[in-house]
């Protein structure tokens, strides 16, 4: 009997501690490897879906830049080249991720450009009519952002192209285009560094651009050749489209790092085993032993005794059936008192069930709260443009710092801080733009001007929309502020040189003819006159003191006008040596005076290195009538003006 207790003592103590002990670390250490995949598939995702944020944030901004920059020419496409290729360089300089900038025709050829950091772009008066995205281009209806390419500038940089299709004004189109440097794009990938983990960008094209893995040469790898060569087997593998055209995203995480750390718990769970089963058999010779041996000696002395010879005593038959009744009284008892006790036990379980589940969800929830908080800090702060957020006082409560850049704020403490303190040259309506923003009306501010710190005023385009609380009401606004001085500069160099003629400054003819046919649609037009003035033997001076000489004589006597004009007198050049003035007089008499005195007026002399050249015009003039046309009075004071000519030669 001794033997058989031991067996079944050892049995019983493997069943109860060792095996429920190694099944239990075995399916902890499943969960842990479900757990480790998922959350790695999760992490995954989220830094390829951060990265193809940021790309098209980083093509969006330059996007925006082609667009503006299109909408800018529009207004004026034949207008001065030199001050073209100024605009563009002072935009340029303030769009330094562009390596050029290029300003073409609807014919292809260039008529302005600026480079960046030494690398080359097309000379003006060149043509890109064959290169593809010239077509490309013109056939899409927006902004094309190009397949990435090796450039031909120093370092042969990876590039794109991004065109923009400008209206010329006669039904054709002309094309402005940047190229963009994706070597920024390494700044991109940096949510793809962890352990394990790397992340691609390829083109539209497929081809790899950039990576956080070694080994892939710019546009020579392609994404979809190494999809099909099995990394899904090896790999998990999460793959984002990006919004730009074809790009996409591909993040990549070995498998054979999910099971390092299942290999190490189970060394540590075979260990555990063996520890366990060399204590047991330590115990069961020490502690056991000796007691199974009493066990079983006095089971043997019992066997031996008589128990049929001994006196038992009898009790009364009233007292047996008392007994009996006690008992299943004590019986009934007993079983009440068991199912309370397992209901309790399971109540007990379910509440603490239920508990645990519901502290899970809380904790998850505020997780996940962190998460976005700090991923909304996070590109509130690293975003390429000022942001701000504020509360229903107009206190700031989180800044980027692009905001702290651009308004020159330094080190100050901002956080907390009221709208007006810390920017004071605000306009008052920016209080009622804000109690409008809080009621949920949104407001876009193109140009205003902003009076610096410094006493400089810069330009500033605003956006203002407002931002809500879990519960849907507003909890403040959110503002996004971009400094276009520069661009402001440009779009008035554009505007000034639609209506003005390159060369003297003057109204050009478009600008001219537009003003008389405001001036003939007043019901007062009777009172104003036009002028033709023409200079006399200008053919000679281009002739004997060369074509400078001739713009320097036009610019002298366009210089004059300006000065020596009657006020309120209008002057332009329709072209070439023709001068038009729109003056008012109150009759024809007057209107005589006034044209022997712009006659006498610019009849001037000029010494230059060729020689001397005298000038002298011939006026035609005549008054203005309701119901004439435009071209009517321009042939009738070019009669008169001849008329003159041949009277004064």
């Amino acid at each position: 009997m001794s033997s058989t207790l031991k067996r079944q003592s050892s049995r019983a103590f493997l069943i109860a501690t060792v095996i429920p002990f190694a099944l239990a670390c075995l399916g902890l250490a499943f969960a842990f490897l479900a757990w480790s995949r998922q959350a790695s598939e999760v992490q995954l995702t989220t830094s390829v879906t951060e990265v193809a944020a940021r790309l098209d944030l980083y093509v969006g901004q330059h996007v925006a830049v082609m667009e503006s920059l299109a909408a800018m020419l529009a207004a004026n496409h034949q207008g001065d080249q030199s001050g073209l290729s100024r605009g563009l360089q002072a935009l340029h300089a303030r769009q330094a991720g562009f390596l050029t900038l290029t300003v073409a025709d609807p014919d292809g050829r260039v008529m302005a450009a600026s480079v960046n950091r030494g690398r080359e772009a097309g000379e003006v008066g060149t043509s890109i009519a064959d290169r593809e995205y010239f077509r490309r281009a013109g056939e899409s209806s927006g902004a094309f952002v190009s397949p990435a390419f090796i450039g031909r500038g120093r370092g042969n940089d990876v590039i794109v192209a991004i065109s923009q299709t400008y209206d010329w004004g006669d039904g054709r189109s002309g094309i402005v285009q940047g190229a963009l440097d994706l070597s920024l794009l390494d700044e991109l990938l940096r949510p793809g560094g962890d352990s394990g983990q790397d992340i691609l960008i390829a083109d539209g094209n497929g081809l790899i651009v950039a990576s956080t893995a070694g080994g892939f040469s710019p546009l020579v790898h392609s994404l979809d050749a190494l999809l099909a060569q099995g990394a899904h087997d090896r790999y998990i593998v999460s793959v984002v489209d990006a919004d730009t055209r074809g790009w996409r995203i591909a993040g990549f995480f070995d498998r054979s790092a999910l099971y390092r750390p299942v290999l190490v718990l189970a060394a540590v769970l075979v260990g555990t085993v063996l520890t366990s089963l060399l204590l047991a058999s330590v115990l069961y010779g020490r502690l056991l032993g000796p007691v199974l041996k009493w066990v079983s000696g006095v089971a043997e002395s019992l066997s031996r005794s008589r128990i049929e010879a001994m006196a038992v005593p009898q009790l009364p038959a009233g007292h047996t059936e008392e007994l009996a009744r006690l008992a299943r009284s004590i019986s009934e008892l007993l079983d009440t008192v068991r199912r309370q006790r397992d209901e309790l036990k399971a109540g007990l379980e379910s509440l603490e069930s239920r508990v645990e589940e519901r502290t899970r969800e809380v904790e998850e929830r505020n997780r996940q709260l962190q998460f976005s908080r700090t991923l909304l800090e996070q590109f509130v702060r690293q975003a390429p443009v000022a942001i701000a957020l504020l509360d229903h006082q107009m206190r700031f409560v989180e800044i980027s710092d692009r905001w702290i850049d651009e308004f020159r704020l330094g080190e100050r403490a901002v956080v907390g801080h009221r709208f007006r303190e810390v920017l004071p040259g605000l306009p008052e309506v920016w209080k009622e733009r804000f109690e409008q923003c809080l009621s949920g009306q949104g407001h876009r501010i193109a140009e205003e001007a902003l009076p610096m710190s410094d006493g400089a005023v810069h330009w500033v385009s605003w956006a203002m929309d407002p931002w809500h609380e879990p519960d849907g009401s507003v909890g403040g606004c959110v503002m996004m502020a971009e400094f276009v001085t520069d661009q402001k500069r440009f779009k008035d160099q554009l505007e000034h040189l639609a209506d003005h003629d390159a060369l003297t400054g003057l109204l050009n003819r478009r600008a001219f003819v537009s003003a008389l046919e405001e001036t003939l649609a007043r019901s007062d037009c009777g009172r104003r006159a036009l002028l033709f003035v023409d200079l006399n033997d200008f053919k000679q001076v281009n002739d004997k003191l060369g074509h400078a000489a001739g713009d320097d004589v036009l610019r002298l006597l366009a210089d004059r006008l300006k000065v020596q004009s009657r006020a309120g007198d209008v002057a332009g050049r329709l072209g070439g040596d023709e001068f038009v003035i729109l003056s008012t007089v109150e009759s024809s008499k007057e209107l005589v005076s006034v044209a022997e005195r712009y006659r006498r007026m610019l009849r001037m002399s000029m010494n230059c290195k060729q020689g001397q050249a005298l000038i002298s015009v011939s006026v035609g003039a005549t008054m203005l009538s309701p119901g004439q046309s435009v071209d009517e009075l321009l042939e009738k004071a070019d009669r008169y003006m001849y008329a003159d000519k041949r009277a004064h030669s």
